[in-house]
């Protein structure tokens, strides 16, 4: 048993994600910890602590369990029952995943659930996997969808998904120009060997692209063969929802204007070694690092290259043609995205390390390396990661998304700690800072970039564990190099004397003007500019170099419905009403400003704030409620119309959640759970105050795109 000496602070930084769950239990486990044990297994595993209870504001109290013991036994009786639950992911040694841990003498149950690897999935409950199999999104358990399920029950197979001998395509679906070129780079590389001498059809044979069934005595293309060197029209008789997409953009903005696509057309193959062929020429074009391409083969390129070429073909090879989503490029002025269907079949920590490959169309990957265009399996990612950490830019991203699945690698060029920062920071902290260790002097670096920073802001900028996390913070605060603002998950930090304006301090104080406080000010008669990104940077040299330590989604975020497709008749934004973000005529009142609509005026917020609907003119409130018509008008709307309307009521200003639900006519609770959350991480909305997501009176702004 672990008694937990600092539980308070353990319990203050708890919340619920989709990888913790916190339940309520007495002397059983509670009747929905089985759905919570399946979502954890078949997506990412996570730990579930029985005894623990949610108050209103979001924190914990240790409520505590009555018999542990009881807990245990059923939770092994039911694990060993395969009609109960179809796989025991915690065989073995029983402590290593099950811990009772004493917190202010009341026993709380910790259970650790792995996640399941693609051959034990689905894990499903009650002997029924279409009911009883469920995937953690989020804050919940969701019962798997069909096309999930089928996915998943694919993935078992122990043959390459691109094996698939498709007996009704054959060499007339191929595109001959792209075979040519293949043909003709291999034996560029490999001029001595025998294949070069087969025909087209016995070098598929060869090398996996044509195949011959032995039981059926059918034979065809395969999968893999139709991919890399099949016509567009037939690849889609076969796959109907097959797309590739290479996006070049002119700014580091994930709305900029893109100047150059290549996209499934009809003025070239599009098949995956066409692909390749023009979109790594264009990734590669006016890359600003020293090297000598003499062909597209593995020749004197540098090592940045070889990571784009790496992330081109994993990207291509890794890809589940069985999802919907397609396979996406991205190149912007700081960064490559690359984004595949379909998840990861090994951990991403697990591939980052290397040495151990599972491959999903392993006749794909090997036509890649037959040419010199990959490396062995199982050394890839780690080599993407090695070339690029030698270029002392931002660690690569690789991380995966639920819904719908799929795998994103994100290679930005940027630099890692801006001069001008490190140096302040030593001059305020002097050889304290230097000995900090690496987790710790990212904490102050991020506070004094961004102003503040609380948990979850670093959890999105590390892979330390959030345990780590969650002690480095108190104990930069003790040592005087960190103050606190808030409690629980509204708890936010920043350096000695800077200010932040909060929720609390605006609506009952007025307006709190920050005067562009510097986190550096204290030690330094130099000022930073903010940039647009929030960041404070040099203005010497913006180019010189830059800490880019926002958490975007770029072109390979998951987008939301196309919310153009219906309801035309409403307005695109509270431009149709006559409001600007700058009102000329200012209304004093007791505490605030108020615009001559009835809108706060906030000192720090960059746009108007509604807080209350009733201090609004009333010709302003009628027309915002107009706006909102079909939903005042509707009990039920398409969710693409009421997302639409909720852009719109918050364009321009921030709204509240009790006006928004006044304007639009729904119940708060409704609002915050089915769309306000959802499109903030769909990028929809942003927070008036970010540093306290959960405040009741935290205001919503749609977030406009890039023209």
């Amino acid at each position: 048993m672990g008694v937990i000496d600092d539980w308070q602070e353990l319990i203050a930084e708890l919340r619920e994600s989709s990888e913790i769950e916190c339940k309520r239990a007495k002397s059983d486990l509670p009747k929905d910890f089985w759905e919570t044990y399946s979502a954890f297994a078949n997506t990412y595993g996570g730990t579930v602590f029985l005894g623990l209870t949610e108050l209103e504001d979001g924190s914990f109290e240790v409520s505590g369990v009555k018999d542990t013991d009881k807990i245990k036994k059923s939770l092994f009786a039911k694990l060993g029952n395969p009609q109960s639950v179809s796989v025991n992911l915690l065989e073995g040694d029983g402590d290593k995943y099950v811990e009772i841990l004493n917190i202010d003498d009341k026993d709380v149950v910790k259970i650790t659930i792995p996640k399941a690897n693609r051959l034990q999935k689905p894990v499903y409950i009650n002997n029924n996997p279409k009911l009883g199999t469920y995937i953690r999104h989020h804050e919940g358990d969701n019962r798997a969808t069909d096309s999930a399920l089928q996915r998943m029950w694919a993935e078992r197979g122990t043959e390459p998904r691109d094996s698939l001998v498709l007996v009704d395509f054959g060499m007339d679906d191929l595109d001959m120009s792209t075979l040519k070129k293949y043909r003709r780079n291999f034996q560029t590389r490999q001029p001595e060997h025998p294949f070069n001498d087969l025909d087209d059809k016995n070098f598929l044979i060869r090398l996996g692209g044509w195949k011959r069934n032995r039981t059926t005595k059918e034979e065809g293309l395969t999968l893999a063969g139709l991919l890399m060197f099949g016509m567009d029209i037939s690849i889609k008789d076969h796959l109907s929802h097959y797309h590739l997409d290479y996006i070049e953009r002119e700014a580091a903005e994930r709305h900029a204007r893109y100047t150059d696509r290549i996209t499934l057309d009809g003025t070239w193959s599009g098949n995956l070694y066409d692909f390749y062929l023009k979109v790594f020429k264009k990734l590669t074009t006016d890359l600003k690092v020293p090297f000598r391409l003499e062909t597209d083969q593995r020749s004197e390129i540098s090592p940045v290259h070889e990571a784009i070429r790496e992330a081109l073909v994993n990207t291509l090879a890794h890809a589940d043609f069985s999802c919907t989503k397609p396979i996406t490029i991205v190149k912007r002025p700081d960064m490559f995205g690359f984004r595949n269907p379909g998840l990861m079949r090994i951990p991403p920590e697990v591939a980052i390390l290397g040495g151990e490959s599972d491959c999903r169309n392993n006749a794909i990957h090997d036509l890649f390396r037959m040419v010199g265009l990959s490396e062995r399996l199982g050394s890839g990612v780690n080599k993407i990661f090695s070339n690029w950490n030698n270029q002392h830019w931002q660690k690569p991203k690789l991380y995966e998304k639920t819904e719908p699945e799929q795998t994103l690698l994100e290679l930005r060029m940027v630099n890692l700690v801006p001069t001008e920062i490190i140096n302040q920071l030593q001059a305020r902290f002097g050889d304290k800072f230097t000995q900090l260790p690496e987790l710790d002097r990212m904490i102050l670096i991020t506070a004094a970039a961004e102003r503040w920073v609380n948990h979850e802001r670093i959890m999105q900028l590390t892979d330390e564990h959030t345990r780590a996390v969650t002690v480095a913070l108190p104990r930069l605060e003790r040592s005087g190099m960190l103050e606190s603002t808030g409690a629980h998950k509204e708890k936010f930090y920043t350096l000695p004397g800077v200010k932040v304006s909060t929720v609390d301090e605006v609506f009952k104080q007025g307006a709190v003007n920050d005067d562009d406080l510097n986190p550096l000010r204290a030690t330094s008669s130099g000022y930073l500019n903010t940039s647009s990104d929030g960041f404070l940077i040099s203005s010497d040299d913006l180019a010189a170099s830059s800490y880019d330590l926002s958490v975007s989604s770029y072109d390979l975020s998951v987008s939301s419905d196309d919310l153009s497709s219906s309801s035309d008749d409403l307005p695109s934004s509270s431009d149709d009403l006559g409001v600007c973000s700058k009102s000329p005529e200012l209304e004093e009142t007791k505490c605030n400003k108020r615009d001559m609509f009835g809108r706060l005026l906030i000192d720090g917020l960059e746009y108007p704030f509604i807080d209350d609907v009733s201090k609004l003119t009333d010709d302003f409130r009628k027309r915002l409620e107009c706006m909102a018509g079909p939903s005042r008008e509707k009990g039920k709307l398409p969710r693409a119309d009421m997302i639409r309307i909720i852009t719109s009521v918050c364009t321009d200003h921030y709204v509240s959640l009790n006006s928004i639900a006044a304007i639009v006519n729904r119940k708060t609770d409704n609002l915050r759970q089915q769309y306000l959350t959802k499109m903030r991480r769909e990028k929809l909305l942003e927070y008036a105050f970010p540093q306290q997501p959960t405040h009741e009176k935290q205001g919503y702004v749609s977030i406009k795109p890039k023209d």
